[in-house]
């Protein structure tokens, strides 16, 4: 999935700017105002190919700093189940939720892994806890760290 929108926003951003570049060429080219369309779309699709590419790199860089520099607690796990916010052919991904209270403020922060096209249960059926990386006592900024305890997909 990951690498799926990697290829979407890189091929919205190619043709934003191949629409943009024929929008500005035939525009000087011919003289005709109705061609700077050309550039609007291009505009259109490089800014959609751009923010998805944008996100993307965002997420993973925040993910890379929370588990480099962020305090580690244990999370309880409570369930394995389908996140039914995405779906790709029908299927729903797996993901892992585990909660922890904050001392700090005495509430409860309910915790998700990133999901998982199989099911990651014989994996976990020896754990308790997972280990999740929080950015200092705002525990709404975290990583569920399944690393070297679910193996990636082949």
């Amino acid at each position: 999935m990951d690498r799926a929108l990697k290829w979407i926003g890189i091929l919205f951003s190619i043709f934003g700017s191949v629409f943009i570049i024929l929008g500005i060429c035939v525009t000087i080219l011919t003289g005709l105002m109705p061609m700077l369309m050309f550039c609007l779309f291009g505009v259109l699709f490089f800014c959609v190919g751009a923010g998805m590419l944008w996100k993307r790199a965002h997420s993973r860089a925040r993910r890379a700093h929370l588990l480099e520099q962020g305090q580690r607690i244990e999370a309880q796990i409570i369930s394995i189940d389908w996140d039914t916010h995405v779906s790709v052919n029908g299927c729903y991904p797996f993901v892992v939720r585990c909660q922890a209270v904050n001392p700090a403020d005495g509430r409860v922060y309910v915790f998700r892994s990133e999901a998982f096209w199989f099911d990651p249960s014989p994996f976990l059926e020896h754990l308790d806890t997972l280990p999740v990386y929080v950015d200092g006592d705002d525990y709404r900024h975290y990583a569920v760290d399944t690393d070297g305890i679910v193996p990636q997909q082949g």
